[in-house]
This record gives C-alpha cells, structure tokens and sequence, in this order.
C-alpha cells in the first residue's frame, strides 16, 4: 500500500517566511502553479492506478491543492477521485507564534521542546504526533491495498516522515517538506 504525502502549494504567509499554522491562508498564484506541476506528475507517473483516494486537510490552501491534483488525475484518468477531508491533518497550533518570523529564537527553541506546547499557548509536537500517527494507523486498517494521498502542511509532513523513519533530536527539526513536494511511503 503507498502512501503519497504532498505539502499544499505556496502561499503569501510561506512567500514571507511567516509561521503559518492554523491560519486559512491562500495559495498564491506560484503555488496554483506549483500544485498544477505536482498534479501532472501524480497523474502520469503510475497511470490509471495513480492515486485511488485524497485524504487532505480542512484547510483551504490544502484543499485547494488537493482539488487540483484530483481534477487533473479525473482529467487524465477518466475515474472519479474520492476525496476526504481529515480535521487531523490539520497544521499544528503554533500559538502565539503564528504569523511570525519561521528564524525567529522562539521558534527554533519550541521545534526543540516535544512535550511543550509551542508559542505557549499551542499545540506540542507530542500531541501533534499522537495525532497524525493515529490518522497514519487508521488510514493503513480501513483503506488497505488503496494508493492514498494525504494533502496537508509542513509540520505534518515532518510528523509523517517520523512515522516511517528514525530521526534524531537534530534531524527532526531540521528536515522541512518544501511546497509542493511529493514523498512516498510503503504502509505494510
């Protein structure tokens, strides 16, 4: 079973290297391109067998890439794309955070702080990680022998990488998904 993990297309608040978790931010004009690249490519590298379903965030910048990439794997495939939105791969609560610098001191001390919640008043990464490896775990038992593809945010896509590889104190906040970009993992 593969899972395909895509970070949303770029938006004005990624464009300014602001800290964007929770916020309903828009894709920007780059990141529509960015979304239409990446679709094209979902569609032809396994082609009729592509993606069976997209599982995405309920945030809009999310859902507007995962929009793009159905529409273009329908166009190209002819099959209907059953998508599903999973409040759990919602980005994480960055607290009083949001908005700010990604260089900020804050900001790099809480990505180094697992059981604290970040900008005080947000989400830790431990409960972050419950969270998402839940999501991982349910979509593995009720979608087995299914391509899924998760549409979804920055930090959760670190959170996934987790999931599937060991990663060091060091590692894990220092390895970032850029827009746009396309892992896969096998689920057993």
């Amino acid at each position: 079973m593969n899972l395909y993990v895509l970070r949303h297309g770029q938006t004005s608040m990624n464009s300014q290297d602001l800290i964007v978790g929770t916020t309903d931010d828009t894709l920007t004009e780059e990141g529509i391109e960015q979304a239409k690249d990446v679709a094209k490519k979902i569609a032809a590298f396994e082609g009729n067998n592509a993606v069976d379903i997209v599982i995405t965030s309920p945030l809009v910048r999310a859902r507007h890439t995962a929009q793009i990439v159905a529409d273009e794997i329908e166009r190209k495939t002819g099959r209907k794309i059953e998508s599903i939105i999973d409040n759990r791969l919602i980005e994480q609560n960055y607290g009083n955070l949001e908005g700010t610098s990604r260089f900020s001191e804050e900001f790099a001390v809480s990505r180094g702080s697992y059981a604290s919640r970040t900008g005080k008043t947000g989400e830790s990464i431990l409960q972050l990680a419950q969270r998402v490896y839940n999501t991982i775990d349910e979509v593995k038992a009720k979608f087995a022998g299914k391509t899924i593809l998760f549409v979804t945010h920055g930090g959760i896509c670190r959170v996934i990488r987790s999931y599937f590889y060991d990663m060091t104190n060091e590692e894990y906040p220092a390895w970032r998904a850029l827009n746009c970009q396309l892992d896969k993992y096998k689920l057993l």
